[in-house]
């Protein structure tokens, strides 16, 4: 008999076991869930410890979720979701979808200005950037953008606001306080991403089909230097040190690590299949890298450039943030 109790509690604790795995709460939280990944296959986003980087939640938030950004306070996860054309909401400590906030087009990409009261979103679909009004949880109005808009940065003095215009092949420089265009810079074809360097007149701009990362001095309006790369760079991300420059490169499965000051290269990466998304923990320590097709997240070691472990999170993942504020 006692045997047979046994088997039974083995077999209730094996079922619970496949309920949990089933549901996505696959460890338990060694720290603050510090690192949200946007399943875009799956619909889901995924939540991983900010200690042992172990999957601990996963959320249900709408079609297609692409791009994620953390509110100033920390405290809610804004999520882009392309197939619903609509930001979901996430609380932070609980988990749940707090509000749906309607869109149109195809979002792409999402930013929070430093004054916290409004975030702007690139529409590739409709040509221009829409201004979500925070408070009151509503678009407040757009402005015009090149063809098919898609990486949004700030300069470090938070007076540029630059734009990929992949459609147009070129990078839009804005005017913070007025949002006018002060002028279009040509890049290579279908720019995708930027990112501002260790100062305000240094922007890098990856290029999906050019194959390298342009360096453009926003002062001159020139480019300085065009950085060889890989097979279709996509996102690239800044350490906080701003001394270097990770690349995800889709098709090459790798990551690209470059000096931001003389340009050379530091460190080529093997990760996962389709890298796409790339971001720094808040001290400075982790890369995190979303593999499209691989459905991993690829942990990198910032200080040897060395992998030091690979996370299963959901179906097709892009946008990945990471903060430890609690």
């Amino acid at each position: 008999m006692s045997k047979f109790i046994t088997r039974v509690k083995i077999l209730v604790l094996l079922m619970a076991l496949s309920l949990v795995l089933a549901t996505g709460s696959v460890a338990t939280a060694n720290g603050v869930g510090t690192i949200f990944v946007a399943d875009e296959g799956g619909g889901t986003i995924t939540v991983l410890d900010g200690v042992e980087h172990l999957a601990v939640e996963r959320i249900r938030v709408g079609s297609e979720p692409h791009a994620l950004a953390f509110s100033p306070d920390f405290q809610r996860v804004y999520v882009l979701n392309k197939g619903g054309a609509n930001v979901a909401v996430v609380d932070r400590q609980t988990y749940a979808v707090v509000a749906g906030i309607p869109l149109a087009g195809e979002p792409d990409s999402i930013l929070f200005d430093p004054d916290g009261l409004v975030a702007y979103i690139t529409n590739a679909g409709t040509d221009e950037i829409m201004i979500l009004n925070v408070e009151e949880s509503g678009i407040e109005g757009t402005i015009p953008a090149g063809r098919e808009p898609r990486g949004i940065a700030f300069s470090p003095d938070v007076r540029l606001l630059a734009v990929a215009n992949a459609g147009d092949n070129d990078v839009s420089i804005l005017d913070r306080l007025s949002l006018t265009t002060l002028f279009d810079i040509p890049v290579s074809v279908s720019p995708m991403d930027v990112e501002f360097g260790p100062d305000s007149n240094t922007l890098f701009v990856s290029s999906a089909r050019g194959d390298g990362i342009a360096v453009v001095d926003t002062a001159d309006r020139r480019i300085l230097a065009v950085l060889t790369a890989c097979d279709g760079p996509r996102n690239i991300v800044q350490t906080l040190d701003n001394k270097l420059l990770y690349v995800a490169c889709e098709i090459a499965d790798e990551i690209v690590v470059f000096d931001t000051l003389d340009y050379s290269t530091v460190a080529r990466i093997s990760v996962g299949n389709a890298p796409w998304g790339v971001a720094v923990s808040d001290d400075n320590k982790w890369v995190f890298v979303t593999n499209r097709r691989s459905n991993t997240v690829t942990v990198i070691n910032n200080a040897t450039q060395q992998v030091t472990s690979t996370v299963r999170v959901g179906d097709g993942p892009t946008g990945i943030v990471a903060a430890s504020q609690p």
